[in-house]
Order: C-alpha cells, then structure tokens, then sequence
C-alpha cells in the first residue's frame, strides 16, 4: 500500500472569501435595538444610522431577532390608516436617490462604487435594460467562490485516490504512453502526484487496465468518468480566466464530481482498511 506523498500538502478550505471572522470589519459598530423600544423610535435609529435591519438584544444581551424595515412596512401595510396615509401620498415626492448609470458591456468591478451604492441601472436613462443589486454581485462571486472550492477538492481527493491505488511511476508512464501515442509532447518528470492534471486523470481514468483497479471505488464507469472529468476540465478553465459563460448549473456540476471524488476516496480506504 502506497504511503502518503509528504509533497502533497494537507487538504484544506481555499476562496477569495475565507472565515467568517477574518471578513468581519476591523471595530465594527453594531447597532442594536431593545425589546422595549417604540418602533418608532426603532426606525428613526435605523433610518438615522441608513440601516435596513438591526438585531433585538435583551438585557442578558442574547440576540432575539432581527427587525427588518422590510418586515415593519409589511406589517403596517395590514392597517388601514397606513393604507389610507400611503394612498394620499406621490411617489414623485419621495424619489430620493438619484440614479447611477452602468452600460452593459461595462465591468462591474471596476467602473462602479459597490461601497457607495448597492444599486445600479443597467443602460441609459432613455433605455434601461434592468437593474444590478449589490445581493446580485455576492450571489456571483459567491458561485465563483463555490466553484474553486470545489476544484480543490476534486484535485485533493482525485490525487489522493490515484496516490492510494496507483504507484507514481505507473501513472507518469501511463500519461507520457498516452500523450506520445496522440503526438503530443509528453510532461516533464512528474515527481509528486500533485502535478497531475485534469487531462493527466482523464488519460488514467481512460485506461482501461488502470480503471479496474480503480472501479470498485468510483461511481461512474468508465466512459461517463473521462466526460465527466473532461466538463470539469473546461469548467475549470472558465473560471481560471473568470469567462462570463459559468453558469450555477456549471458549479453544481463541479459540487456533484467533488462529492463522487469524496466518496471514491473513501470507498477506497474502506475497503483497504477491510
């Protein structure tokens, strides 16, 4: 049984976003709000202060909610003097934010302020295509944030499997036979299993002597593996060089072979540990 390669670090958690904590502001001033407060006087805070939700602390300082303008309008909307306030009253008179314009072959990170307004129209003032919300910029990078998360995994774990079940050797033969035969020009000395690559594994995976060593442990046989780690490959690709064209179907499908490069990693130790 092969042991594992000191050259291939530790597997861990990677993102442009990291823990929780570390994102946190630097003296962050959190603006609370009291059982016993007035929603008057709540609202005048929160308007005060341009928030749009506050947590409710009690005296033992336990968190007991959050109260959301969104959710007090709602509620006020159930009452009809509210109702009857509202109706005398024109939105001309109230419209208090003065538009910001983005073409939409503009980059959104560059030529506009997320920090200074979480909205921006989309076109002209006399062609406006939609609106961008700064929820609508996180939602992106957040799947970006997914889909390299997952490409790491994959690559852990898929190095993993092959370290495991496969001596080095064999697999650097296996990938320079394979490349040679195509007429490609073959990797230089491979020396670790971390430099193997997406199409390194489809060639390993491809083989059919090498898949049965490695067919109790994966899900997929052997045709449907290699297409799958070719999609990987060109998904990965895209968000190497943030192409506009990943969709969140594409980092689900990356989420579904991280989770079957997971369990194949796992079935494979079971059954040595057996």
């Amino acid at each position: 049984m092969n042991q594992p390669d000191p050259a291939i670090p530790p597997k861990r958690r990677t993102g442009p976003f990291g823990p929780a904590g570390e994102i946190l502001p630097a003296n962050q001033s959190i603006e609370t709000l009291r059982p016993e407060d007035t929603l008057f006087e709540a609202v005048e805070r929160l308007c005060d202060g341009g928030y749009n939700q506050a947590p409710v602390m009690d005296d033992q300082g336990e968190c007991l909610g959050v109260m959301r303008l969104f959710d007090v309008i709602r509620d006020l909307l159930g009452e009809q003097w509210f109702r009857d306030k509202l109706g005398n009253m024109s939105v001309r008179n109230h419209v208090d934010l003065k538009p910001r314009y983005i073409a939409a072959d503009e980059w959104v990170d560059v030529l506009f302020d997320w920090q200074g307004d979480d909205i921006a129209m989309v076109g002209s003032p006399s062609e406006l295509k939609g609106m961008l919300t700064a929820a609508d910029i996180l939602r992106r990078l957040t799947d970006y944030a997914r889909g390299f998360v997952h490409i790491e995994e994959i690559e852990h774990d898929t190095r993993d499997l092959f370290q495991f079940l496969l001596p080095l050797p064999e697999c650097t033969e296996l990938v320079r036979n394979a490349l040679t035969t195509k007429g490609k020009e073959p990797p230089q000395k491979l020396d670790s299993y971390i430099g193997l690559e997406f199409g390194h594994y489809a060639l390993i995976f491809g083989n059919t002597e090498t898949f049965e060593r490695l067919q109790h442990a994966v899900v997929w046989d052997r045709v449907q593996l290699v297409n799958r780690v070719s999609r990987v490959a060109k998904i990965r690709n895209n968000l190497v060089h943030f192409r506009a064209k990943t969709t969140p179907r594409d980092i689900d499908e990356l989420e579904t072979f991280a989770n079957h490069s997971s369990l194949a990693l796992e079935r494979a130790r079971s059954r040595a540990g057996g």
